[in-house]
């Protein structure tokens, strides 16, 4: 399995990175993170010294239905390569998709989307620095910058002037797909200004298409 790592400015991707093996809002919280998630983030922050300024914490979003080990995966794999990189890690989210969007996608296959935060919640057991958002958002655009919007407010008495950093994690043929639409498919300019300053760990998926999906990004 690869990743590769890419911050977008200007509308365009670039600065990357490669590793090996390292709403539609129809939910019935108004919040992204629960009281838990918040309390675990100031936790970490407060175990960290003041003098740390790269602080960043990851958001995968996704139906999840159902959620399985390769997501774990995937935040702890991105985890350990920010951190190569002298970032510190506050925390990890799992995003389970809004009950419309993943309707519309599997029919009467989808799980309701308590059910889905359940899941994940049994699926981040074990790990102190994982978390679930509680939202119900289909866009990961939106879901991290309201997780960031929310820790940034909670935790302003650690943080300071300190500010966070979201981590958005994407499989390769979402950034791909998403991308072109963005990009080449006459799209508004507010459209192509909402994916500045945005930094995203691109899953690199095992496959006949991976170096295709990895050339077509840069």
């Amino acid at each position: 399995m690869q990743f590769l790592l890419l911050t977008v400015a200007n509308g365009f991707t670039g600065s990357s990175k490669y590793i090996s093996d390292m709403t539609d809002n129809t939910g019935e919280n108004d919040g992204f993170c629960d009281q838990n998630s918040v309390e675990r983030v100031l936790h970490r922050i407060n175990q960290i010294s003041h003098n740390s300024n790269k602080l960043a914490f990851l958001v995968l979003s996704g139906s999840f239905n159902p959620v399985h080990t390769q997501h774990i995966r995937a935040l702890i794999l991105t985890r350990k390569y920010l951190e190569y990189l002298e970032w510190t890690v506050i925390g990890g989210f799992l995003s389970p998709s809004s009950d419309h969007h993943v309707l519309g996608k599997l029919q009467v296959e989808s799980f309701p989307l308590m059910r889905r935060i359940e899941l994940c919640n049994i699926a981040i057991e074990g790990f102190d620095w994982l978390n679930v958002c509680v939202k119900g958002e289909f866009s990961s655009n939106r879901a991290c910058r309201g997780i960031h919007n929310e820790l940034q407010y909670h935790c302003f008495k650690v943080l300071g002037d300190r500010q966070l950093t979201g981590v958005e994690i994407m499989g390769s043929d979402v950034v791909v797909r998403i991308f072109d639409k963005v990009l080449n498919e006459n799209s508004s300019k507010e459209k192509v200004m909402s994916w500045q300053n945005r930094i995203i760990c691109c899953l690199l998926r095992p496959g006949p298409d991976s170096i295709t999906h990895r050339n077509h990004i840069h």
